[in-house]
């Protein structure tokens, strides 16, 4: 990657097949390399079990109540963006009671259900975001984000990163002899 190019991820998340209940409140944290700039953190694509939102271009907050009435019974208030002092992105969805106006009080009720192989308990969270005009190059940008689900203890994904590449490639052919030819010969 090279300095100032945009760099995308996705987060990625799943309520495990063998759980006993929907998921009320996922909550996404996720301290950004100090090598970036925050600044230019934009939210990308958020969604869960087919259900995707479309975050407007160039936004780097995002709170809004999601009406899942029709398929869920329930609204999911959806809060995102990042804490441009620290550098922590965040994303928390969280079902709501369209009674009650609260999360609810029953436990079998939530946005997302336990996975199966429709890929209906998975989710996932999208952002970019540019690295600092001053990083040097080979420099590595790390990644790792943590998931909460409900009270649950939290779950880190696993690290990844890029390495900054500052450097324009360069590469060099040496001349073929002369009366070299044909079809096959040495590239050097």
């Amino acid at each position: 990657m090279a300095q100032g190019h945009i760099l995308g991820y996705t987060i990625r998340f799943e309520n495990r097949s063998h759980a006993t209940a929907p998921v009320q409140q996922v909550t996404i944290t996720h301290p950004l390399d100090p090598d970036l700039d925050f600044r230019t953190f934009r939210l990308g694509q958020f969604g869960w079990g087919g259900f995707v939102v479309d975050v407007p271009q160039n936004t780097p907050f995002y709170f809004g109540r999601l009406d899942r009435r029709a398929d869920l019974g329930l609204f999911v208030d959806v809060a995102a963006g990042i804490d441009v002092a620290t550098g922590e992105a965040f994303w928390t969805f969280t079902a709501i009671d369209p009674a009650t106006g609260e999360m609810p009080t029953d436990a079998t009720l939530g946005f997302l259900p336990p996975n199966d192989e429709t890929h209906r308990g998975e989710g996932f969270a999208s952002y970019i975001v540019r690295a600092k005009q001053t990083v040097a190059s080979r420099s590595r940008i790390d990644a790792q984000a943590r998931i909460v689900f409900d009270t649950e203890a939290p779950i880190d994904t696993p690290p990844i990163f890029n390495t900054i590449d500052a450097v324009a490639p360069s590469s060099q052919v040496a001349s073929l002899l002369p009366g070299q030819g044909g079809s096959e010969f040495l590239v050097q």
